[in-house]
């Protein structure tokens, strides 16, 4: 497995992902009954994330349905990445679809950050009650958005930012290959 950082757009081996320990998992479950939405592990370097239910669309959309339920998995997040973002705003979804390939691969964890809107990059969006994960190109001058997708076999739209039903959920900050 190879970790991706996306904030300097350069693999993170230094991190290595490994399943949490029954202390952390007991430690992370405590943490979250408390009210917290994730543990800092400071042996580990990471922050885990719950995974939650929302699946991101690499594809032809996914019906949204908001679903911020926790499946009971944990996204390790390199705490350079993490400690950048207010943690109740650090959100892990799994990839849907083939449309972001090479970068994304169906069925891939990421993270993304609600409500953060930084430049171009790759964003998890809603457009007419379905969620995609897209490459987003904002021009401010022509007050456009393009949406692009990694794989050639999908074409790029362009909509105004003020397209209507068009929403910016956040910016992926963080992803995992599984190879």
């Amino acid at each position: 497995m190879r970790l991706e950082n996306t904030h300097n757009n350069e693999a993170a081996e230094e991190d290595i992902l490994r399943a949490p320990t029954e202390d952390e998992e007991r430690i992370y479950r405590e943490t979250l009954e408390k009210g917290q939405k994730y543990k800092i592990e400071i042996e580990t370097n990471t922050v885990l994330i719950p995974m939650t239910n929302m699946k991101l669309s690499a594809g032809k959309g996914w019906d949204w349905e908001s679903d911020e339920s926790f499946t009971g998995e944990l996204l390790p997040v390199p705490v350079k990445i993490a400690r950048r973002f207010s943690k109740d705003n650090l959100i892990a979804a799994t990839v849907k679809g083939d449309s972001m390939e090479p970068t994304l691969h169906d069925g891939e964890p990421v993270a993304y950050v609600k409500q953060f809107e930084n430049g171009d990059g790759i964003y998890a969006l809603a457009i007419l009650d379905e969620v995609y994960i897209k490459r987003l190109s904002i021009d401010k001058l022509k007050k456009e958005i393009t949406i692009i997708s990694d794989n050639p076999k999908y074409p790029a739209k362009t909509y105004p930012m003020d397209q209507e039903g068009l929403q910016v959920l956040g910016k992926v900050v963080f992803w995992i290959h599984v190879e």
